[in-house]
């Protein structure tokens, strides 16, 4: 490094290991979305938002990527079940039904397989909805088949990702209770702060 350079701090580089994960979930999740539409139901307000306008950029690069017009009609399909799911969403609100507004839908296609009892699950049947829909559509449209086996991959992120971010939450969780029993031990005088 010449002298007149200044040494380039870790924090400094575009992507460090942080926001390199947070967009490969982004992405996986925006992906993700260009099939749950079509296989959950009951979405939190604004799980559609973001993840809907990176699966639609998503659609619309990959059509200019392999330039099938089969997937001009994948693409308005996709549109009318996201604004299905964003109208069903609004009259669920309406009436009351109250859940997290990040909640991605309720796998109910997922939940159809046999001996499925729970929601991850489902969630993990769905990637195997996603390999049988690539096996049917590869005769008919070869584009929709990869495009389908690549939301294999990104159900598959999206639910590993979420299975840690709830892992951390629940163990953050009981290092909060400990640290509230040993403070709390220590106002009522059990303990003494000089013995620490």
């Amino acid at each position: 490094m010449s002298q007149g350079q200044p040494q380039q701090d870790v924090t400094d580089v575009l992507f460090n290991a942080r926001q390199t994960t947070n967009l490969i979930y982004i992405l996986a999740a925006g992906h993700a979305t260009c099939f749950t539409v079509f296989m959950r139901h009951s979405f939190g307000t604004n799980a559609l938002g973001r993840n809907g306008v990176v699966a639609l950029l998503m659609i619309l690069f990959y059509i200019a990527g392999t330039e099938d017009p089969r997937m001009l009609l994948f693409l308005w399909v996709w549109l009318a079940a996201l604004v299905y799911q964003r109208f069903r969403t609004f009259r669920l609100w309406r009436k009351g039904h109250v859940w997290h507004s990040r909640y991605d839908g309720y796998p109910a296609l997922g939940m159809k397989f046999p001996f499925t009892k729970s929601e991850g699950a489902a969630r993990i049947n769905e990637i195997v909805i996603c390999l049988l829909a690539a096996t049917a559509f590869a005769p008919w449209c070869e584009s929709m088949a990869v495009f389908l086996m690549l939301g294999i991959v990104s159900l598959f992120i999206v639910r590993a990702f979420d299975m840690q971010v709830l892992s951390n939450r629940v163990r953050s969780m009981k290092d909060a209770a400990i640290e509230q029993q040993f403070l709390a031990a220590l106002h009522r005088g059990e303990l003494d702060v000089n013995d620490f």
